[in-house]
């Protein structure tokens, strides 16, 4: 089984967050949850059985003040 939990926060005015730094969050939330993904599945296959469980965040639904990465 996997479970992708991978995040972390980056709260400041948008015009403040350099580029590099909110590429590095896509990285980790989204980069990173399908490298994950791709390691496992090979051996999930080769077992014709796994669970994937990929956890987000409520911050894309929820209006946080300095959120907006």
């Amino acid at each position: 089984m996997l479970v992708n939990n991978a995040g972390y926060g980056l709260y400041c005015a948008m015009e403040d967050v350099p580029l590099e730094e909110a590429r590095q969050q896509f990285e980790v939330k989204l980069f990173g949850l399908a490298q994950m993904i791709k390691e496992v599945l090979p051996a999930m296959r080769a077992q014709r059985s796994g669970r994937i469980i990929n956890v987000g965040s409520i911050g894309g639904k929820v209006w946080s003040f300095l959120g907006s990465w």
